[in-house]
């Protein structure tokens, strides 16, 4: 006797891929950045000194921001705002202050750059202890 043929399958198996949950941003120390972004992203920005102050101009590059403390206590920090990767500049937005237990900050700030090339933006906090901390980001942004 032989044996029956096996039998070719006719339908495709669908693979159904479960959703999972996007996780939001991450609390550091207690403070959980909701935002940040830079207005006109990705650009182009015209380079600019960085000790010129914000003004209207091209080379003004806005960002916004935006951190809630849910910490139980006061949480003290030396500098907070916009954070360049390649030239290690961090934008002093806020410096030598303290969230509150429930404290919620949202700012508007500007920063320049002075020489062109692509850039990753982060919002980082830098803590009494001399601990930085990267809390959102990055937005690459070009200047030219």
């Amino acid at each position: 006797p032989t044996a029956a043929p096996t039998p070719i399958p006719t339908d495709t198996p669908v693979v159904t891929v479960l959703p999972t949950d996007t996780p939001g941003p991450r609390s550091v120390r207690g403070l959980v950045p909701s935002a940040f972004s830079v207005e006109g992203a990705p650009g182009p920005f015209t380079a600019s000194s960085t000790s010129s102050g914000c003004g209207s101009d091209s080379g003004a590059i806005w960002y916004n921001m935006e951190v809630t403390s849910t910490a139980g206590q006061d949480v003290e920090y030396k500098i907070l705002g916009a954070w360049v990767q390649e030239t290690q500049y961090h934008k002093p937005s806020w410096t030598n202050q303290r969230f509150k237990p429930g404290e919620r900050l949202v700012w508007r700030d500007c920063l320049r750059i002075p020489s062109a090339g692509t850039y990753h933006l982060f919002l980082v906090i830098c803590f009494t202890d001399g601990v930085c901390e990267q809390m959102l980001g990055p937005v690459v942004i070009e200047v030219k």
